[in-house]
């Protein structure tokens, strides 16, 4: 019999990119900051970014060794 209690199907989560989002999203619809939407995103443009860069870092790669 498997054991199910330290079974978990969908590993990482949030992140701290993502809770900085999201904090920044609830304190800008709260008028407790008053930042251009821009800025209060940046956690979402850097995620954005590094994801980016590891696909270039990536294609590079494969084009390396394919020759």
């Amino acid at each position: 019999m498997k054991n199910y209690y330290n079974y978990n199907p969908s590993p990482g989560g949030v992140g701290v990119l993502g809770v900085i989002l999201i904090v920044n999203i609830i304190l800008k619809l709260t008028k407790l900051i008053n930042w251009s939407w821009s800025i209060v995103l940046w956690p979402l443009w850097v995620s954005l970014i590094l994801i980016f860069i590891v696909i270039m870092i990536a294609i590079i790669i494969y084009l390396w060794y394919r020759r």
